[in-house]
Parts: structure tokens; C-alpha cells; sequence
């Protein structure tokens, strides 16, 4: 899968809306809707683009086929960081997941604006969830100093042939003991037994004596 990224090594204005916490997860859920009427989109999606040049012109909403951005790391200050840009964040989320995107107008029907409204999943921390409830309603700034996004596939599992797990010859011989266990006939074939070979099998098992039997 391709990996996605959501707007790398930037800080974007963004108004945090309601917080709450999920029943069944405990993750932290924070409603979030970040202006881009009048802002730098470098570094943005191509599906954010994309949709805005969309709702700017002809449409009002738009659901971008993108559903989800997982394994970031997210950082949001109060005001705009006025030094390095991730130095001394008031909050810092690492696994959180950004889902439900749509790109909407807002704002006077004469003069609409354009923003990105989606939603951030965060592992449960009670200064994150102290934070945000007092933030709630108040523009911050949200940065993403690491974005990693997207899934790895399984690694294909090995198919075993089932003729690797027949021994060889020299295997079956090494556990046997035998050291020396001679060449391995040719399958599908066997040898014929002419005269010779009858007389020297009836001297092994009757000891070369004439008329005897031979032994059972």
C-alpha cells in the first residue's frame, strides 16, 4: 500500500471541537476542522488539493476516498511556535489516527470559505484529555513531525514441497548408520536376475551344497 502523509514537517491553525472518550477503545476522540481558504497548502495531500479546488469552485462538500491516516505522531501548541517547530509542544500524541475527512464550505454564503474537518484518535492520557477539554472551542496550532501512515503486507508464507520431506538415500544411510549405502537406483525401475545371479543367490542360502534347500 502507499504510504500516505498529512501535510509533513508543518504547523496548520485548527480549531479543536468536542471531545470524548470512546466506551469500548478508552482512546480520546477530538473533533477537529482546519481553515484552508487563505492558507499554504505546500506539503498537503494531493487528495486535499484536490477536493478543494472542488468545494472552491462547484461543490459544497466532498468525501475524499481516503478513510483513514494511522501511526502518527501529533503535536498541537496554544500559539504559534515562534522558535524550532516542534520545540516544547503543550501536547504530544504518538500512535494517533486521523479518520472521517471531508472537505467543506463555511462561514457567509456570499463569501464561503473552504476547510478540511476530520477527526483525531488518541491513546488515553489524562493530560491530553485535561488539555483538550480546555482547548475545546480555541484555535491551536497542530504540527506532524513524524508521519509514518499506511499498512505493511504480511510477508508471504513459504509453501513447502511435500517432496523436499522425503529423505535421500545418503540421509536414510547416515541414520541407519550405514556409511557406505551405495548408488540409489533409478526410480520406476528394477533389475533382472539371470542365470548368474540365481546360482550365486541359491549358494548363499544353501552354503554351496548340492541339493540342498534353500533355507527359509
Amino acid at each position: 500500500m502507499e504510504t500516505q502523509t498529512f501535510f509533513p514537517s508543518s504547523n496548520r491553525r485548527v480549531l479543536l471541537g468536542t471531545v470524548t472518550k470512546q466506551a469500548t477503545t478508552g482512546r480520546i476522540c477530538v473533533a477537529i476542522r482546519m481553515p484552508l481558504t487563505g492558507e499554504s497548502l505546500v506539503a498537503c495531500p494531493d487528495w486535499v488539493s484536490q477536493c478543494f479546488d472542488a468545494v472552491s469552485e462547484y461543490s459544497r462538500e466532498m468525501v475524499p476516498e481516503i478513510e483513514q491516516i494511522a501511526d502518527l505522531t501529533v503535536s498541537f501548541n496554544n500559539d504559534k511556535p515562534k522558535g524550532k517547530l516542534f520545540d516544547d509542544p503543550n501536547a504530544k500524541i504518538p500512535s494517533a489516527e486521523l479518520k472521517a475527512f471531508i472537505v467543506q464550505r463555511c462561514g457567509e454564503e456570499d463569501d464561503p470559505d473552504v476547510e478540511l474537518a476530520f477527526k483525531l484518535y488518541a491513546p488515553f492520557s489524562r493530560d491530553f484529555w485535561r488539555w483538550a477539554g480546555e482547548m475545546c472551542g480555541h484555535e491551536v496550532y497542530m504540527a506532524f513531525p513524524k508521519t509514518l501512515g499506511g499498512t505493511v503486507k504480511p510477508p508471504a508464507e513459504k509453501q513447502t514441497n511435500l517432496l523436499d520431506s522425503v529423505p535421500s538415500a545418503a540421509e536414510t544411510a547416515a541414520l541407519s548408520g550405514d556409511s557406505n549405502p551405495g548408488p540409489t537406483p533409478a526410480a520406476g525401475k528394477r533389475k533382472k536376475s539371470g542365470p548368474k545371479e540365481l546360482k550365486e543367490f541359491h549358494e548363499k542360502t544353501t552354503g554351496g551344497r548340492k541339493g540342498a534347500q534353500p533355507i527359509q
